[in-house]
């Protein structure tokens, strides 16, 4: 099984106009028959019968990207899924032998290489159904999707975003640089919001007055994505708070770091919260 041609299968998907845009998922639906892949929202988590991680499965499901035909979101669909963006949907495009491009294939190795802890819940008529447990007990290829929440556990740190360029570097709290970090992409464009930007790090607590533009990123995946011990590569959602406990995905930032990384990942302040992403 190539991961990659799934994600080609779905580039290609998105790229075709439908009568009703509700309809996406459903369409799709057809494609993901011909891969023996458990999705939930149309994300992809783990392969049928593996025994991997189905957590860490989701956070890697979640590595999406978008070419957005308008600015605007699918109603009907949760954020943190690729169906709620109009637009070509792109996945990790990276080496062949990157950890996204092997745990489709059910490689287990991958479990020791990710540094980023997440937990995830199914939230649904107010319970709370850990996904893992909820996989396990699955008869089919679907999550049952009567819900949009998810209840996350991880860790969170402090991004400030630079609409001028396309790299972003991470921060202490008085914005002090400690090194190059990556990208930002947004899931939705504005005329005053480019989907590429630089953005900076900053501690979590901080809050530098007059910054509007400070905002919380939940870390996805931090690994040595190469083999590389020295080297982390980290990939973070950027959250847009509805209130207090519920957050919405604004976009993804990506980061590709030099052998300093592995040091430069752990000095980044951050905060362990459990919420509600919609």
């Amino acid at each position: 099984m190539a991961p990659g041609a799934l994600y080609l299968d779905r580039m290609m998907f998105t790229q075709r106009r439908l009568t009703y845009e509700s309809d996406t998922l459903d369409a799709f639906r057809g494609i993901l028959a011909r891969w023996p892949i458990i999705t939930f929202w149309g994300v992809p988590v783990i392969p049928v019968g593996s025994q991997l991680d189905s957590c860490l499965g989701l956070a890697l499901g979640c590595l999406w990207v978008g070419r957005r035909k308008k600015g605007i979101r699918r109603v009907g669909f949760p954020t943190w899924s690729w169906a709620s963006v109009i637009g070509v949907i792109y996945n990790d495009r990276y080496a062949t032998n990157s950890v996204c491009r092997h745990y489709l294939q059910g490689h287990p190795e991958i479990l020791a290489q990710n540094d980023a802890y997440l937990q995830f819940w199914k939230f649904s008529e107010g319970q709370q159904m850990p996904l893992r447990e909820i996989i396990q007990q699955l008869k089919s290829q679907a999550v049952p999707e009567d819900s949009h929440f998810l209840v996350v556990e991880g860790d969170l740190v402090r991004v400030k975003l630079d609409p001028a360029g396309r790299d972003f570097h991470h921060c202490e709290q008085d914005d002090k640089e400690l090194g190059f970090i990556g990208s930002a992409y947004l899931d939705l464009e504005s005329p005053s919001t480019p989907s590429k930007s630089n953005i900076s790090l900053t501690s979590h607590t901080a809050d530098p007055e007059g910054s509007s533009s400070v905002e919380d990123a939940l870390i996805l995946i931090a690994w040595c994505d190469l083999q590389e011990t020295s080297e982390r590569r980290m990939v973070m959602m950027l959250l847009t708070w509805v209130t207090n406990d519920v957050a919405e995905r604004k976009g993804l930032l990506y980061s590709h770091v030099d052998a300093a990384a592995a040091e430069s990942y752990r000095a980044i302040p951050r905060t362990r919260k459990k919420f509600l992403l919609q």
